[in-house]
């Protein structure tokens, strides 16, 4: 409340400790408008955000917001994305886990593995070429999120 009443009032809002590379943008800051806010975050982890109401007077005061924003598994990316193999030779695979930002998961999931036509895969994602030449689609899943990679296999 504000002896001029709640208009007058102006909020801004900063960040104090954010973890390092992030960027948090606010949807309003410094007007009144700025009592209700939209933070928008690049990235996981620590932070503390700082909003500050100030009157037409020039009296202010600020309140502190510690919390931890946690990554959430959104995606997964397999790499190489396309690779070519001769019949019977191999080609290693690598899934990643993403979190809504687009980066790798601290931890990482188990995956499973599979991949169409004649070829087999193992478990650590080693893909054997088969007897069929083609392109075959490679997936590695986990918590029912996938991601694919193509394999081409040609003759010997």
């Amino acid at each position: 409340t504000d002896d001029r009443g709640e208009a007058g009032l102006v909020y801004t809002w900063s960040v104090i400790t954010a973890p390092t590379g992030a960027a948090v943008t606010f949807s309003a800051t410094g007007t009144n408008a700025a009592k209700s806010n939209t933070a928008t975050f690049t990235k996981a982890g620590a932070y503390t955000l700082r909003v500050t109401a100030t009157d037409a007077g020039g009296l202010s005061v600020s309140a502190d917001v510690p919390f931890t924003l946690t990554a959430a598994f959104t995606s997964v990316t397999v790499t190489p994305a396309t690779a070519s193999v001769k019949r019977g030779a191999t080609q290693q695979f690598a899934a990643v886990a993403l979190d809504q930002f687009n980066s790798p998961l601290a931890v990482q999931p188990s995956f499973a593995w599979s991949i169409t036509g004649t070829n087999s895969i193992t478990q650590t994602g080693l893909a054997t070429g088969g007897t069929k030449t083609g392109t075959f689609s490679v997936t590695a899943t986990s918590g029912g999120k996938s991601g694919t990679a193509k394999l081409t296999v040609t003759r010997k």
